[in-house]
């Protein structure tokens, strides 16, 4: 069954338990920075290791070009932590390469090892004399694959979109790859786009040379941190998807054990883009029980033709008779024993980022999505999108997928045209506006750094942990899932729903959430036994306002996941509404918006307000209630009228100072909106009445003030008081009845 974990830090608070806690700080805790200064001046990229595949590894390093042309690699196995002397030597070969108009050496040397043993190693040049190019740096380790088949628990670490210098070097990046190095991860996948914002030599870089776009891989404080002890095998991405991935990140071992293809092909010309040579790069390794398939889904956003991105990569890359679909297709069923399955690449199958959205030609069951499907692939991880999303199943013929893009590389909002009904957890971050979104049951970021991340991979058995980690160590949205019945089984019953009737036209649902081995896509809430409404797998409540006063309802849950397949119903719960009170109706005394892109323009005589978050548009309202001669008050609901369609309604927060005058209040001089919100409403769509519960604003007669924000970039808008009278806002206080 699918376990969900609390974040550990939201937004808002901290949750979770306490044996969570121990164990995350224990896992996640730094240890000091590695040296990195220390190493001869003649290296240039720091060692690092690639195709980590059964008992081999790939070294490789970069230097500058000198008379000494022969490079090699001495390593020994590890008998304690820190204690490892190097015994064995092997030579490596190198090409010549340019670094921003520098000419430097690229070396590589693949290593013959145990499997599942901790080595350690140093890189030299020449010999006569012989250079340690790390000086008096220690000697890094790291752990050989874990065998194929065997059932030894492992970890793995997905990130993607990262590898770019910024003026003041990237913190964020600097943060998340000094995490990574310290995650305990056997070896890393990575879902594409390396080195920003070509994937240029220049944009690798190096650990000497520096500036905006310059050594935002190789640069002393990124990747020479984890990258000596920690094996990468990454996707192509959209960057440039040419030799220099070749040349920077070689797979040959898992390329040439998996029948793959790691090389420049020539591309012609389709759609009517150009002829030109790409890489082709795709392969699959194994990891004890479960075997990783690394895709190519990318294509150059310089040479469209009359295509787009998504559809020349399908045209080129994944039409059932392409080669890589072949290939793809015979491996999978030459593997179809094995127990778990992942696929890596770069193009997301589903987003809720606008501009990097969904890719539907991989979708479907002539395309990648199927194919995987068919095939018992277990989980997709995507990247592109540079926000966090979890995606449930989508239908019978899909997978579980992740978007991770928060590698390094500049954030992206999430959600601004809306949320998908399969997208159970997603944030992202808008940097123009400096405000968070999220879509599920994801709270809105506060920070950029909630949204730059990397996700830690468990595997034990049929069991894998998926555990979402951001720049500063702060874990969410953790998942475990069971993939021992492939997706066969139903999400077991919801818990016994509570029915609370907390007036007499609505009555509240919650109830104890189901279990899924995938997770659980909806819920179906039946009154009487007719289906009243649906709602997503991550809520487990819901309120009914379509019920009558005085009249006992009976209510049950269904739950259901994205194979189609239902659970068994909870119990069946009632409730009785309460006969009606005193219903009182006020209009507004005043309402407005405030635009911070005009920030002394009033906009009082509008016939609309607007709450938006790009630009960030705040609505004000005002209203004095009379008349309830003292009663308790059991309801309060403001009515709005919706005039422009948003995915996210808004946020509705108490406004205590009512001072400002509707005619000429300004963003410069209203009043502080910063205050908790009482509710917020999800989509909205156009020529549509929406009741939104204010109860606890309303005491008695007097006044009442609040205020609509949004954190959607695509904002909602409503109906003023001085639009038509049919479509004006008002308050509806209902009296409790005796």
């Amino acid at each position: 069954m699918i376990a969900m974990a609390d974040d550990l830090a939201r937004a808002g608070g901290t949750r979770g338990s306490l044996a969570l806690a121990v164990l995350v700080a224990a896992a996640l805790s730094l240890a000091p920075d590695p040296a990195v200064g220390a190493a001869s001046s003649s290296l240039t990229r720091y060692p690092y290791l690639t195709d980590l595949v059964g008992g081999s590894v790939t070294v490789n390093w970069a230097t500058a070009r000198t008379s000494s042309v022969t490079g090699f690699v001495k390593w020994g196995k590890v008998v304690t932590p820190g204690s490892c002397t190097t015994t064995t030597t092997i030579a490596a070969t190198r090409i010549s390469i340019t670094v921003n108009s520098v000419g430097q050496y690229q070396w590589r040397a693949t290593l013959a090892l145990e499997a599942d043993a901790r080595y350690c190693y140093r890189v030299y040049l020449g010999t006569s004399p012989q250079t340690d190019l790390l000086g008096s740096d220690p000697s890094p380790e790291f752990m050989t694959q874990v065998p194929a088949g065997s059932a030894t628990p492992f970890r793995f670490a997905v990130f993607g979109d990262w590898g770019q210098a910024n003026s003041d070097g990237n913190p964020h990046q600097v943060n998340l790859l000094r995490r990574l190095a310290d995650s305990g991860a056997r070896f890393a996948v990575n879902t594409g786009d390396i080195g920003y914002p070509s994937g240029s030599q220049t944009n690798y870089g190096d650990l000497q040379q520096t500036g905006s776009g310059k050594s935002g891989v190789f640069g002393p404080q990124f990747w020479a941190v984890p990258g000596r002890s920690l094996p990468l095998m990454p996707a192509t991405g959209n960057h440039a998807p040419d030799k220099t991935f070749l040349t920077n990140w070689p797979q040959p071992q898992a390329v040439a054990g998996s029948n793959g293809r790691y090389q420049l092909d020539p591309y012609c010309c389709l759609n009517g883009t150009s002829s030109k040579s790409y890489a082709s790069a795709w392969y699959a390794f194994d990891a004890g029980r479960a075997r990783f398939y690394v895709l190519h889904t990318a294509w150059d956003a310089g040479n469209l033709g009359t295509g787009t991105p998504y559809k020349n990569d399908y045209d080129y890359n994944w039409t059932p008779g392409s080669t890589q679909y072949r290939w793809l297709e015979a491996d999978l069923a030459a593997h179809a024993t094995t127990p778990l399955k992942f696929a890596i690449f770069h193009y997301p199958l589903y987003s809720d980022q606008s501009s990097q959205s969904s890719d539907a030609f991989l979708q479907g069951a002539g395309s990648l999505e199927g194919l995987l499907s068919r095939h018992g692939v277990d989980l997709a991880f995507t990247g592109h999108a540079h926000v966090y999303q979890r995606n449930l199943k989508p239908h019978a013929g899909g997978l579980v997928s992740y978007v991770t893009g928060g590698g390094g590389a500049s954030l992206a909002s999430m959600g601004g045209s809306g949320c998908s009904q399969t997208n159970a957890y997603g944030i992202g971050w808008k940097s123009s506006v400096n405000a968070g979104g999220a879509c599920g049951a994801a709270p809105v970021p506060d920070a950029a750094a909630r949204v730059f991340h990397y996700l830690l991979v468990d595997v034990n058995a049929n069991s894998v942990k998926v555990t979402p980690i951001d720049e500063l160590g702060r874990t969410f949205d953790i998942v475990t899932y069971d993939f021992g019945s492939d997706g066969a089984g139903a999400p077991s019953a919801p818990g016994t729903p509570t029915a609370v009737a907390v007036s007499p036209n609505q009555v509240d649902l919650t109830w104890p959430a189901s279990a899924d081995d995938l997770g659980v896509n909806a819920y179906t809430v039946y009154r009487d036994d007719l289906a009243l409404a649906t709602v997503r797998g991550w809520a487990t409540a819901h309120a009914d306002r379509s019920v009558q006063p005085g009249t006992t309802y009976r209510y049950r849950v269904v739950a259901s996941d994205g194979n189609g397949k239902t659970s068994p119903s909870s119990a069946t719960v009632t409730a009785t509404t309460k006969p009606h009170g005193t219903i009182l109706r006020f209009p507004p005394t005043k309402d407005t918006y405030v635009n911070a892109a005009t920030p002394t323009t009033a906009y009082g005589t509008g016939t609309r307000t607007y709450a938006d978050n790009s630009p960030v548009k705040k609505t004000l309202m005002s209203f004095t209630v009379s008349g309830t001669g003292g009663c308790p008050i059991g309801t309060a609901h403001l009515r709005l009228y919706n005039v422009d369609a948003a995915p996210r309604g808004g946020d509705f927060r108490p406004l205590a100072d009512l001072t400002w005058n509707e005619q000429t209040v300004t963003w410069n001089t209203a009043p502080a909106t910063d205050a908790p919100a009482v509710a917020s409403l999800d989509g909205v769509t156009i020529k549509t009445w929406y009741e939104v519960d204010v109860t606890e604003l309303v005491r008695g007669d007097g006044p009442v003030g609040l205020a609509i924000t949004s954190t959607a970039t695509d904002g909602a808008g409503y109906t003023s008081r001085e639009g038509p009278l049919s479509q004006r806002p008002e308050l509806v206080v209902e009296c409790a009845s005796a």
